[in-house]
């Protein structure tokens, strides 16, 4: 009513979303690591901390001129966007796998190892469905079979998605994949998914699952011919801070759970996960370990092992 006083409620400080601070926190170690970085002015917000040139993301030990062109092949436009964001998933495996890509005998990815003939990056596994096909963040070729990795660095708290599929998944998947813990998941309730994109890891699988899969991971690979029988995994390696207890990393620890167990006896694709820092852990624990080993961890670690105000 007017003429009435009117109460105001105090104003809440403001609050710092777990997305914005880890964004805050890898700009401010990219800032430190690489004091030669300059940044764009010429737009406001997330982006105005965007690089200007994507090579100041890379760590010393990535030979980009090897692995390039793989990224520039890809449809995700990997180099005209994401790869300037110090939060980049693609910088992200670059920096990780990129020095491992000429030098991989020693190599060990969550207890696969005995790798062979290199690393390929952005490499796609048709489901042949209608539409772009999934690109693989990196593929390789383990003693224990195909090693087929999506990599996450902040995708799951600051654009979360639910998973969706389109009608052309519930019709045009009618082969042995849709009788596949992974197929059975197009038409399951997936509302309980709200870090991980399961779609994105389901489409994923379904390209593995296709009967050309393993021969075009052999022509990707330049080995030959891969044995009809040969396993594939798909590995989930995804971004954590040093205090990793948050809920939303809780959350995404959950749903990998959920997710494993649900897909745990497919006899098509093999689900894992592992974390950066876990990985960075067991590559400490080589027993013989290239030349260049110390100064690549010391320098992931400046880059990625931050501590996330929240």
């Amino acid at each position: 009513m007017f003429g009435q006083p009117v109460s105001y409620r105090p104003t809440m400080p403001y609050e710092v979303s777990p997305c914005q601070a880890a964004q805050t926190a890898l700009h401010a170690a990219l800032q430190k690591t690489r004091p030669d970085a300059t940044f764009t002015d010429r737009v406001v917000g997330t982006r105005a901390r965007y690089l200007e040139d994507y090579h100041r993301n890379l760590i010393s030990t990535v030979p980009w001129e090897t692995i390039e062109p793989d990224f520039g092949e890809g449809a995700g436009q990997e180099l005209a966007g994401d790869i300037f964001a110090p939060w980049s998933s693609a910088a992200l495996v670059a920096n990780n796998f990129g020095a491992w890509a000429e030098d991989c005998d020693r190599l060990v990815i969550a207890g696969h190892s005995g790798f062979q003939s290199g690393l390929r990056f952005e490499r796609r596994f048709p489901t042949g469905l209608p539409g772009t096909a999934p690109h693989l963040d990196l593929l390789a070729l383990a003693e224990d079979g195909i090693i087929a990795i999506e990599s996450k660095c902040l995708e799951g708290l600051c654009s979360p998605k639910r998973p969706h599929f389109q009608a052309s998944y519930t019709t045009g998947i009618t082969d042995g994949r849709a009788s596949s813990r992974w197929g059975q998941l197009i038409r399951a309730n997936l509302s309980m998914y709200r870090r991980l994109d399961v779609g994105q890891l389901v489409r994923h699988a379904l390209g593995l699952m296709t009967s050309g899969a393993r021969k075009r991971a052999g022509e990707y690979l330049g080995v030959g011919p891969v044995d009809d029988d040969t396993p594939i995994t798909l590995l989930y390696a995804y971004f954590e801070p040093n205090n990793a207890a948050h809920p939303a990393w809780v959350e995404l620890r959950d749903e990998l759970v959920r997710l494993a167990d649900a897909v745990a006896d497919d006899s098509h694709v093999r689900f894992e996960y592992v974390s950066y820092p876990q990985l960075w852990q067991q590559w400490t624990e080589l027993v013989d370990p290239p030349a260049w080993l110390t100064t690549h961890l010391d320098e992931l670690r400046s880059r990625y092992a931050i501590t996330v105000q929240v």
